[in-house]
């Protein structure tokens, strides 16, 4: 028997998800313990993900860790494959969120002024 079969058996899971799971495991490798428990956690962002240039997977586990909600679908289906020395839009704009939230939590706490951040 085979892995999927023996694995769907001893499991009880079905034969096909057992080797997607392994499929996915193969193609993303040790970034799957960087992912666990972010937004990237799901089976389609992880089919996506391993679709993606390794910068833009990078960029986007990096975000997903950090706790911003991102999307590597979004990112596979562009028209445009994104260059590896460019990450993706939505990497940019969860960026900019990101340094927006504290820019404005320092001024709001008195912790610092416009002058800091520029």
């Amino acid at each position: 028997m085979s892995f999927a079969s023996e694995t769907s058996k001893a499991t009880g899971k079905d034969k096909r998800s057992i080797e997607r799971a392994a499929a996915r495991g193969a193609a993303l490798g040790d970034d799957l313990n960087a992912i666990a428990g972010t937004s990237l956690d799901k089976g389609v962002e992880l089919d996506a993900l391993a679709k993606v240039s390794e910068d833009a997977r990078a960029d986007l586990i990096e975000l997903a860790r950090s706790g911003e909600i991102v999307s590597a679908r979004r990112q596979a289906s562009s028209a445009a494959p994104p260059s590896s020395d460019a990450p993706c839009r939505a990497s940019f704009a969860a960026r900019d969120r990101r340094r927006a939230r504290i820019f404005f939590s320092a001024i709001r706490d008195g912790g610092a002024d416009v002058g800091d951040f520029l």
